[in-house]
């Protein structure tokens, strides 16, 4: 995989929804048959709402029924601590920790908030290491929001999306995903979704077309160390995640969002 360089910037006009980390390691019971007191005074601070939520392909309302009436000891649970204003999340199971955000503005804060996440979590359940490292992001293109109107095939390059090429579909696309799959250097893994989506703008009551951009960085299963080695794993994730991304679109777009020069003395 051959994907070219490009300067880091930062959109003022960012397209990214949401951003995710996950960090597995060997199960912990002691997770999963009491609940996670002192890992909660440690971070009520920043993520002060509880609760628990049941880890099965299931609807909401099934969900809630079974963790009304079966023992939550014995029940595949996951803990989730939530900020304040809802948009930091914190996901504690006994084969995971994650943190996720729908309020993600550089790399560098997410990374801090994560590794003061980590770090509290090393020193109560002190993990012997990690088998898998996870890094997503979720970028959604909407033009509304970026005060343009343009065809797609303006926005997003023709390498990545023929579809939007194809003359005789041209004004006839309702929605496409499409799933690449792509082996890295390092025996990582990438899987990049992307393609044309319909949502719900429920300030204006009206459907708006978009386009996602997913890309989903992943080690395969090995001992991943604790400290330099998860660390090391995930910058390289998050330079490949802005190249990708980059290559994705066009010189139009990425002027539409307004980037900035990284400022590496910020934080």
């Amino acid at each position: 995989m051959n994907i070219p360089e490009s300067p880091r910037v930062i959109y003022q006009l960012n397209p990214l929804a949401e951003v995710s980390c996950q960090l597995s390691f060997p199960t912990i019971l002691k997770i999963g048959t009491q609940e996670p007191a002192e890992f909660q005074d440690r971070i009520r601070s920043q993520y002060p709402i509880y609760e628990i939520v049941q880890n099965l392909d299931l609807s909401p309302e099934l969900q809630n029924l079974l963790i009304r009436f079966s023992n939550p000891l014995t029940s595949d649970l996951i803990y989730q601590f939530t900020s304040e204003d809802l948009t930091w999340r914190v996901f504690l199971h006994k084969d995971f920790i994650g943190l996720a955000t729908r309020k993600y503005s550089r790399y560098e804060n997410f990374k801090n908030r994560l590794k003061n996440l980590i770090g509290i979590f090393e020193e109560i359940y002190s993990p012997n290491f990690y088998s898998q490292a996870r890094l997503k992001y979720v970028d959604l293109i909407i033009q509304s929001e970026l005060n343009i109107n343009e065809e797609w095939t303006e926005l997003i390059q023709p390498h990545l999306a023929n579809e939007l090429q194809i003359q005789e579909f041209k004004g006839s696309i309702i929605d496409f995903i499409n799933i690449i799959k792509l082996r890295m250097q390092d025996q990582g893994e990438i899987v990049l979704k992307h393609g044309l989506v319909h949502l719900e703008n429920e300030e204006k009551n009206i459907e708006e077309e978009g386009y996602l951009i997913e890309t989903e960085f992943f080690t395969l299963p090995n001992n991943i160390q604790k400290g330099n080695d998860v660390w090391k794993r995930l910058d390289q994730y998050n330079a490949l995640s802005g190249r990708i991304f980059r290559w994705s679109i066009t010189k139009k777009l990425h002027d539409a969002m307004a980037p900035q020069p990284i400022d590496h003395n910020a934080s």
